[in-house]
């Protein structure tokens, strides 16, 4: 029993995903375009992509301040990168265990409402525009899906 997936993407299937990246940033404006981690390839029933944001929008969103030193950086053409959306946002947490824990929790839930929404609306579109993974069962009924996404990093689009 195995996974499996044809990594030869049509024009369609690239444009589902591109049709996908542009509808969610329509509720989050701060998102301005994806590409596929590398060695996508080792992992047959999900794809992880890599989000291109505005980290200055990110902050304008949720009503925070971005953090100037990160700003320093990007304005030198450096990526700044992270798993988790808001890492450059928030004030960084107090010394205290919990306080960093609440810290983690509401980044980490935030991100992963993100992931939820972008594979609602790609599991939506026509199936010519979805890239699927096969389940290889020894019972000899295969079940195909379509693959999910996942976020491996928010990237600084400079």
């Amino acid at each position: 029993m195995s996974w499996v997936r044809d990594d030869n993407f049509s024009e369609e299937q690239i444009k589902g995903i591109d049709l996908s990246i542009k509808a969610l940033s329509k509720k989050y404006n701060f998102i301005k375009g994806w590409e596929f981690i590398k060695n996508f390839e080792q992992w047959k029933s999900y794809l992880y992509l890599n989000i291109f944001v505005d980290w200055s929008e990110v902050a304008k969103f949720y009503n925070k301040e971005f953090k100037p030193y990160w700003e320093d950086d990007i304005k030198k053409g450096v990526k700044v990168e992270s798993s988790l959306l808001d890492t450059y946002i928030f004030v960084n947490p107090s010394s205290t265990d919990s306080d960093y824990q609440e810290y983690f929790e509401k980044s980490f839930k935030e991100t992963k409402k993100i992931e939820r929404q972008l594979n609602s609306i790609y599991s939506s579109l026509p199936i010519e525009f979805q890239i699927h993974r096969i389940f290889k069962s020894v019972f000899g009924s295969d079940d195909i899906s379509p693959v999910e996404l996942y976020i491996e990093h928010f990237i600084s689009d400079n």
